[in-house]
């Protein structure tokens, strides 16, 4: 193998690992909600607090703290790229597990929680922004699936596993095993997670899918395919001397019609790349609310949000349930019924592609090629 195909070998595997680094370590993050829930009537008897008191404070405040931080980190990482975002969060993730490790009262371990919360925020809401910058539209239901799978995966592995832990060893270990992970996730992300935030002219947003975008991104690549020719032009017909003294036309040059800077492996890890939107900050803060007002947006909205509440419901209250009489389960079975929900998840993400990419894809050739509804789209 040559040289030059080692090197593309290994850009093209850094990449792939790279794009996909962020859908499976989602999986990792997640379960740190309910990592305790298998637990909760062991826990809420040994720091002498009601069921109740227990599972709001230690779950209920975690999860409300993720909603506020989904506002604010993403608004952030608008604003300024999201690759900080993630660095400060995950360094967050592992000091927070090894706070929580640490605790020794209620009110430290409900502290620890809540700063888990807002850390693990950025982590479940701009992944499926960072899918939207890598991959094209035809290509992210399937890594949506993935992603997706990592949330119910997380949610749904963690009881299971942090069960047998906490049985055989205690609940503190179980959180001295998260930081050590989030530990080597800092680094991983350090590694491997690029800003993704860059600008572009808005007329190369195909996103938007019409067929007036469509010709302004045709006219925008005329214009400066234009101006390569005329760069060509220039450079033919200037003469330079060969070796010999002779005047020679100088060499054509090929530029490309649209530039940009190819940052190095070694400058896209700085933390920060310097990216600016330059959009006001409480704008963007608002957006979310004022984009509820469009029928689409607030049934996905909907849709998602039951789907997930019920999601944690079940895993808050299976402890109370499979705890008690008749059943009496141990910490340990009670994570375990946690399984056949995974094995649906995998299940649900087998066909995931079929039913989300294939039908964009199949839409798109009944649209003329064209992703999304235009004008002259027959929806008969």
């Amino acid at each position: 193998m040559e040289e030059g195909d080692v090197h593309c070998y290994f850009c093209f595997w850094l990449w792939s690992c790279r794009r996909y680094f962020s859908l499976l370590w989602v999986n990792l993050i997640v379960a740190v909600g309910p990592l305790l829930t298998s637990a909760f009537v062991e826990l809420a008897d040994q720091f002498d607090v009601t069921l109740s008191h227990f599972s709001s404070s230690i779950n209920g405040a975690l999860i409300m703290c993720i909603a506020g931080g989904s506002i604010i980190c993403n608004s952030l990482a608008v604003v300024y790229g999201k690759r900080p975002i993630y660095l400060v969060t995950s360094i967050l993730l592992m000091v927070t597990s090894f706070w929580a490790a640490g605790s020794n009262s209620f009110g430290s371990l409900t502290a620890a929680r809540c700063i888990q919360g807002l850390s693990m925020a950025p982590m479940e809401a701009l992944i499926p922004a960072s899918i939207g910058d890598v991959w094209y539209v035809h290509e992210r239901g399937f890594r949506s699936a993935i992603f997706n799978l990592g949330v119910l995966g997380g949610i749904n592995l963690a009881s299971p596993i942090a069960g047998t832990v906490i049985q055989d060893y205690g609940w503190k270990v179980s959180f001295w095993i998260m930081g050590a992970f989030f530990g080597a996730q800092s680094l991983l992300v350090f590694f491997f997670m690029p800003e993704s935030a860059y600008h572009r002219p808005d007329v190369l947003n195909l996103d938007l899918g019409s067929h007036e975008n469509l010709a302004d991104a045709l006219q925008y690549e005329k214009e400066h395919e234009h101006r390569r020719e005329q760069d060509v032009v220039a450079a033919t017909t200037e003469t330079v001397t060969d070796p010999d003294g002779n005047a020679v036309p100088g060499p054509g040059i090929r530029a490309p019609s649209i530039t940009s800077q190819k940052h190095s492996y070694f400058r896209e890890l700085l933390p920060y790349s310097g990216y600016n939107s330059r959009d006001n900050l409480l704008k963007i803060v608002a957006r979310p609310f004022e984009m509820l007002a469009s029928p689409v947006v607030l049934w996905a909205t909907l849709l998602f949000t039951t789907c997930i509440s019920w999601l944690v419901g079940i895993s808050i209250t299976i402890s109370q349930i499979f705890s008690a009489p008749p059943y009496n389960f141990t910490v340990q079975q009670v994570g375990l019924t946690n399984l056949s929900s995974f094995v649906a998840s995998l299940i649900a993400t087998a066909i995931a592609e079929p039913l989300t990419d294939g039908i964009a894809r199949f839409m798109a050739r009944k649209n003329g090629g064209v992703y999304g509804i235009s004008s002259t789209y027959n929806l008969s």
